[in-house]
């Protein structure tokens, strides 16, 4: 999900809470985006796992404390995917893109 994914989503949070005549204080309108971007795993990076690259891309995967890379793989002859993670024996929940490398001093 991109960031102006999430900020729709909570946009329409917030829309949903207040309509479209009222206005919300701000303390108020804060708490409902902040749930909202939560909701979403926006917050911290974590991300639904449906919404991973289905490319081979090499990302993060997560199930609860399990942190291990990994990338998708497309079953032969079917439509569907998986994800392989080596020595991780779990079906991911969550994702984020693999940090960017350190530059060179």
């Amino acid at each position: 999900m991109t960031k102006d994914e999430a900020l729709k989503i909570a946009l329409t949070a917030l829309y949903r809470a207040y309509g479209e005549s009222a206005h919300p204080d701000i303390e108020r309108g804060i708490d409902v985006v902040v749930e909202a971007l939560a909701q979403t795993s926006a917050l911290d990076g974590w991300m639904p796992i449906a919404s991973a690259p289905k490319d081979g891309t090499k990302i993060l995967l997560c199930k609860k404390s399990l942190i291990a890379d990994g990338f998708s793989v497309k079953y032969k002859g079917r439509d569907d995917y998986y994800f392989a993670w080596p020595y991780i024996n779990a079906d991911p929940t969550h994702w984020m893109p693999l940090p960017a490398a350190p530059k060179p001093e």
